[in-house]
């Protein structure tokens, strides 16, 4: 693509990568998305749930308001312009796992900000095949995206308006930082930004050398369980979400459900192990009543910060380079709040949350 220039390079087109390419495209700013397209990653095998309590302290998430209501907005938006559906609000359920988690929720509860999130315990949110003898309760404002039919859809249309080339890219060869633009030699092509959105990578970039992650190896499982007939993701230990539609066959349209997920913070490769395996079916056996079958095991590895906070903004001597990453578990939840933040302070100079601000990372 010779004599090209764009107003934003983007490098990865995971869900931070693809998010940031839409919200500039909302804008009418000119993207290119450079990307490997590698079969399995972190966003790719992501159970995409958006959940409004979490964990066994029953924690508010973090960011939740700020969010929420964002994202599906803006999700509602990108299937207008694909005529895709891959975003679905859907409650989910927690089942108590003691009588001590039953005791904390019952001090919860007592939060006005609290109730708004969940529906009071009730037995009546039950399954026949589950094994809750604390009770349950539900929380109605959770949803679930669909992260590869949303990382699909947007290849595709990305690649028809030649907004995507897939390609790897490299430091120092394929950047030149020129100082009336940031020209790309190998492509042919400059821009006035480059913006990295690679995910973990060891050796990212020597621009950001400096930021520090603590990546999580994942695995997570996919199960057919004929007789348990049940939309809402389930969450006790682990989670176990249906598989959207568009991923299944109609044979097994209602049948496949995604278990997940592990962590492993010392051997960071995408190889799925029996003892994952085996540690996933024994938690989901303790509160699921019926047979299960294991139908595919797949592992990846998340792009987790040190300090458990997404890394955004530029760099702090050149500014024409810039980073949005770092996501973990609540992708699916902060990524358009995030590409928005990140849009903002490019284009109005707008400031970042300083703990979210990649230039934490330089001080």
């Amino acid at each position: 693509m010779p004599d090209l220039h764009f107003e934003f390079c983007i490098v990865g087109q995971g869900l931070a990568g693809t998010t940031l390419a839409w919200m500039l495209k909302l804008r009418n700013k000119s993207v290119l998305v450079l990307d490997r397209n590698e079969a399995v990653t972190s966003s790719r095998i992501a159970a995409g749930l958006l959940t409004p309590i979490t964990g066994p302290k029953l924690a508010r998430t973090v960011y939740w308001d700020e969010c929420r209501d964002r994202a599906e907005a803006f999700y509602r938006q990108i299937e207008r312009m694909t005529s895709t559906h891959f975003f679905r609000s859907q409650p989910a359920v927690h089942l108590l796992r003691s009588e001590t988690e039953q005791q904390l929720f019952q001090t919860r509860i007592q939060s006005a900000a609290f109730q708004q999130l969940v529906n009071p315990l009730n037995t009546a949110h039950g399954n026949s095949h589950w094994n809750a003898p604390w009770g349950t309760f539900e929380m109605p404002a959770a949803a679930q995206l669909d992260v590869p039919c949303y990382l699909d859809c947007s290849r595709e249309i990305f690649t028809r308006t030649e907004s995507l080339l897939q390609t790897d890219f490299s430091f120092p060869t394929d950047l030149e930082v020129a100082p009336e633009m940031l020209r790309f030699p190998r492509f042919g092509f400059t821009a006035d930004y480059l913006i990295l959105c690679q995910g973990y990578q060891p050796g990212l970039s020597p621009w950001f050398d400096t930021v520090q992650f603590q990546p999580a190896k994942g695995e997570i499982l996919t199960l057919r369980i004929p007789d348990l007939q049940e939309q809402r993701s389930v969450h006790s230990g682990c989670w176990l979400a249906p598989i959207p539609a568009c991923q299944t066959s109609v044979d097994h349209e209602n049948d496949l459900y995604m278990l997940g997920s592990t962590f492993e913070w010392n051997v960071l490769n995408c190889i799925p192990t029996t003892a994952a395996c085996e540690l996933l079916l024994a938690r989901v056996r303790h509160w699921l009543n019926c047979p299960v079958e294991v139908v595919q095991q797949q592992a990846a590895v998340r792009p987790t910060m040190r300090d458990f906070q997404p890394v955004l903004g530029v760099h702090p001597q050149e500014p024409r380079i810039g980073i949005l990453n770092g996501l973990g578990t609540k992708g699916s939840l902060m990524a358009p709040w995030l590409a928005e933040l990140l849009v903002n302070h490019l284009e109005l100079q707008a400031p970042l949350p300083p703990k979210l601000d990649v230039r934490r990372w330089f001080q």
